[in-house]
């Protein structure tokens, strides 16, 4: 019996512990949808970029002093090119992908309601990394421009599990307008890059 009492105040200091921790990881998701942009080469506009419904994956690093977290986050995107309209440059359709590779630092503030269920608004600064790669238009390259994203949404935490949270909302992610080169060395440019995303994510106090 008092191996077992001994134990449970051990799980339970621990468990506390654990919960009373700011730090955090948190694993998270999105479904995109990007808007159109003008697809621009050599400075002359060939057409209007739409891309297909995409997603985007990753995972954070915070620290929590409530009602405020702060965090470093890595974010992984993919966007396939879905066709190039109003063009003459690729009448039988527009082939390839961007590829988009961020590392952001996001503020946030989570609105106490008495609850497990806590309203947050939060938005981040940092860098994106596009990679270009369309075999239409012999396009392989990459280009590292500014980012930005803003975000709102509600978390819930679990009364039984404390050091658990999770959540959903919606997150506005765009970056500076992004440039390349073709193979011959004509400028390709996207004249914004922006996406609306529906997130979701589960969090971790350790």
């Amino acid at each position: 019996m008092k191996f077992l009492l001994t134990s449970a105040a051990l799980f339970a200091a621990m468990t506390g512990t654990a919960i009373a921790s700011p730090w955090y990881v948190q694993a998270h998701g999105e479904f995109t949808w990007m808007e159109d942009t003008d697809l621009d080469i050599g400075g002359a506009k060939a057409g209007d970029l739409e891309y297909d419904l995409e997603y985007a994956a990753g995972a954070t690093l915070g620290y929590d002093f409530q009602p405020f977290r702060v965090e470093i986050e890595a974010m992984y995107r993919e966007a396939d090119f879905d066709d190039l309209a109003n063009s003459v440059v690729a009448p039988a359709g527009f082939g390839g992908s961007i590829e988009t590779y961020t590392a952001m630092v996001n503020a946030y503030y989570d609105i106490d309601t008495g609850s497990n269920w806590a309203p947050y608004v939060g938005a981040g600064l940092g860098v994106a990394q596009h990679e270009f790669d369309s075999i239409t238009i012999q396009t392989s390259d990459e280009d590292t421009v500014l980012a930005y994203q803003a975000m709102a949404g509600i978390s819930y935490n679990f009364s039984d599990y404390p050091a658990i949270t999770i959540g959903g909302g919606y997150r506005f992610f765009g970056t500076q307008s992004p440039e390349f080169s073709d193979r011959t060395g004509t400028k390709v440019e996207l004249d914004n890059y922006a996406g609306h995303n529906l997130e979701y994510f589960i969090r971790w106090n350790f």
